[in-house]
């Protein structure tokens, strides 16, 4: 049985971190008072999600094989950047995010050798 490497353990954790965040600058950034704070609501929660979903792909056998872990982490970084462009972030929160989105990234990229916590299995 594979050790976990401390470089796997930190970008699950900026990734749950950053589903966090999320909500939280979700919960500080929405005026509640404007006619489209469903869809902003609605735009933080996918993010989350997906901050969410990436740290879950990270678990020993996860459910992703690493290129669809790499997928995931453009997906993010991709639904912040479409965000800040559409006003529903702030450029702050979301330079914030970005940063967090990149440090998981670059987790994956220098990890590519352990397959098993990718679900990557042997034929």
């Amino acid at each position: 049985m594979q050790s976990r490497s401390k470089t796997l353990s930190a970008g699950a954790l900026v990734a749950a971190l950053g589903g966090a965040a999320t909500i939280g600058a979700m919960a500080m950034m929405v005026d509640l008072t404007k006619p489209d704070m469903i869809g902003q609501v609605c735009y933080y929660l996918l993010t989350a999600v997906m901050f969410f979903a990436v740290a879950g792909g990270f678990k020993s056998n996860g459910q992703w094989p690493v290129e669809l872990m790499i997928v995931m982490n453009f997906v993010v970084i991709g639904l912040l950047i479409v965000g800040a462009i559409l006003s529903v972030f702030n450029i702050w929160v979301m330079v914030g995010l970005l940063v967090m989105a990149v440090f998981v990234l670059a987790t994956v990229l220098t990890c590519l050798s352990s397959s098993v916590w990718f679900g990557s299995v042997d034929a």
